[in-house]
């Protein structure tokens, strides 16, 4: 039997290749992109700016050391890129410290 997970205020979910996603309110999922070793990626928009973003969620981020290091230095160079034909990163929503059962990564 699979447990109701509690969705913060200002928070919604969506079902993406069997991955739940939990993002803001402001960000409406489109379709699924793809996935592979890390996550899956959707396609959705973000209705506030009516911006087409990609939202990459990394399950079990912290589970490996070297995979963790990966990703968290893909996170830091994705920061940095700022053109229209390459990948950037928008947002980035952190694991609930509250519980420790959340182990994922959506980055935007």
């Amino acid at each position: 039997m699979k447990s109701k997970q509690v969705i913060p205020k200002g928070k919604h979910a969506f079902d993406c290749n069997g991955q739940t996603f939990i993002v803001d309110d402001k960000y409406q999922f489109i379709k699924q992109i793809g996935h592979g070793a890390y996550g899956v990626v959707c396609s959705a928009l973000n209705k506030k700016s009516q911006q087409l973003v990609a939202i990459k969620k990394i399950s079990d981020a912290f589970s490996d050391l070297i995979d963790a290091k990966r990703i968290v230095r893909e996170i830091k160079l994705l920061k940095f890129f700022d053109h229209e034909n390459i990948v950037s990163l928008l947002d980035l929503q952190r694991p609930d410290p509250s519980t420790k059962l959340q182990r994922h990564i959506h980055h935007y």
